[in-house]
């Protein structure tokens, strides 16, 4: 049977950290229902699910849809459309069933790409050698929310488009616009047994997507949302504080505190830019605890404070605290500048 292959990748970023990975993990469980009632997606229909956070991956192998099994997407930082957009290139190359004179083999591939940032490694080199390789592949970029580089994603392709909420709404109907397009390539194959070219994903959306048409500027370099990984100090489970960019001030005021399920690593929080706290504004409680206070630990923990029973040390009122991290105990003071580590997604 030749198959219809389908490749999703999905940007894990700290940047879609709540409800937005949660409205894709619905998104996409609703969308695999809708395919399983289609007969011809159930039939030739194969999906795979790349992740790109700080790292890229191959969460699930090109599958048929009958087979497919939901896979977990984990929050990590770092944008690293590049590196999935090679594991793309090479999973089209080993997965797909080439046509030869003795068969006939595998369809062209959809490909879907949602992000909602700007790439954080080195993406030009691997997007240009992957048009290389496969001019005939039919690709999508659906850039989510206000802080995408569009002239990045035009690069990838001309079937670019914009999602500007990121509610649960929007991502639901998003998804049910990709499933019409792999319901409506997979009906055209099966009735007419040919192949139709690019789908307008704006008219199946609801008005969730709009084509990004003509030439599109780039981002500016300052980042319209920084992100601070911390832990719990009661609980010692991970947060992330969110920071969006005020341009009145040129500051990022702290809007909300966000639960993780894994924390990053030493290695992902080493790898992750500085900000002063110069350039931040405001807090907000702890995800977890409710705590309304934050300080940062001599090992470079940032970890939430009860500052409500202040004591007295010297002439000055503090804080208590244990690190969750590093054990350390000691008192904490308001004020001060110095460096925390940013997430960049």
């Amino acid at each position: 049977m030749r198959r219809l292959p389908v490749y999703l990748l999905i940007d894990t970023s700290e940047s879609m950290v709540g409800s937005a990975i949660e409205s894709v993990r619905d998104g996409l469980s609703a969308m695999l229902v809708a395919l399983r009632k289609n007969p011809y997606a159930l039939e030739m229909g194969a999906l795979s699910v790349i992740s790109f956070g700080g790292k890229a991956q191959c969460v699930t192998p090109l599958t048929e849809i009958y087979a497919f099994q939901q896979p977990e997407l984990e929050i990590k930082p770092g944008t690293s459309l590049g590196a999935a957009i090679d594991i793309l290139d090479r999973a089209i190359t080993t997965e797909i069933v080439k046509t030869t004179p003795e068969q006939k083999g595998d369809y062209k591939p959809l490909v879907f790409v949602l992000t909602d940032g700007q790439p954080t490694d080195q993406w030009r080199p691997v997007v240009q050698r992957f048009r290389r390789n496969h001019k005939s592949v039919i690709v999508y970029a659906i850039g989510c929310g206000d802080d995408v580089d569009f002239s990045i994603l035009k690069e990838l392709t001309e079937n670019t488009y914009s999602m500007e909420q990121m509610d649960a709404d929007a991502f639901a109907k998003l998804f049910v616009c990709i499933s019409s397009s792999i319901s409506s390539a997979s009906g055209a194959i099966g009735e007419q047994g040919v192949q139709a070219s690019a789908i307008n994903l704006e008219k199946d959306a609801g008005g969730a997507v709009k084509k990004v048409e003509g030439e599109t500027l780039p981002r500016p370099p300052k980042r319209r949302q920084v992100f601070i990984p911390g832990i719990c100090q009661k609980l010692k489970k991970p947060y992330l504080l969110r920071h969006r960019l005020d341009v009145s001030s040129e500051k990022y005021v702290c809007v909300a505190g966000h639960k993780l399920d894994k924390p990053f690593s030493k290695e992902e929080i080493g790898a992750i830019e500085t900000v002063s706290t110069d350039e931040l504004q405001g807090l907000v409680p702890c995800p977890h605890c409710g705590s309304q206070g934050h300080g940062h630990c001599d090992c470079g923990t940032i970890t939430c404070l009860d500052i409500t029973n202040p004591v007295r040390v010297g002439k000055m009122m503090a804080i208590k605290m244990q690190c969750p991290v590093c054990g350390k105990t000691g008192y904490m003071t308001a004020g001060g500048s110095f460096n925390v580590n940013q997430s960049a997604g």
